[in-house]
This record gives C-alpha cells, structure tokens and sequence, in this order.
C-alpha cells in the first residue's frame, strides 16, 4: 500500500456509505421514539391518574353564560338543568 498524502490512508467510498447508514439508522430511532413518547408514554405515565373530566353539555354551557349575564333567574337555569340532565 502506498502513502497518499493522507493521514490514516483517508475514508473511502463505502466506509463513508456505511457511516451515512448508520447515522440515518440511529436519526431514524430518535425520531419514532420521540414520537412514540409523545403519543402513548403520557398515557402511560397519566394511568394512575384519575380520568379528565366529561366535556360539558353546550347546552348548559350556554345556559350558564345566560345566567351570568343575567338573561335568565336561577330558577330558570335550575329547570334548564334539570332538563337536560340525562
């Protein structure tokens, strides 16, 4: 073998081929396991919690903002409630 000029003789082609697939490889891991982490490990690391609460009816969203605001007395806003409790 010959001396190039080079120190350690250079990298070839192929070393250089292998390295960029194994570069890619290792991006590509980080990245589904970022995602993966992202989408299932709150669930999982939340289980112990207790569930959110239900979304509120809009219906009786829109009766509340109607008693703030004082559209309706809080005898119609218990009867509105009532009514729409299933």
């Amino acid at each position: 073998m010959m001396y190039d000029g080079r120190f350690g003789g250079g990298v070839g082609l192929a070393e250089l081929l292998i390295l960029l697939l194994g570069a890619a490889i290792v991006f590509t891991a980080v990245v589904v396991l970022v995602v993966w982490f992202v989408r299932y490990g709150r669930d999982a690391m939340e289980s112990g919690k207790p569930p959110a609460p239900p979304a509120t009816d809009p219906a009786l969203e829109i009766a509340r903002q109607r008693l703030a605001s004082g559209e309706i007395t809080t005898e119609q806003f218990e009867e509105i409630k009532s009514a729409l409790a299933p």
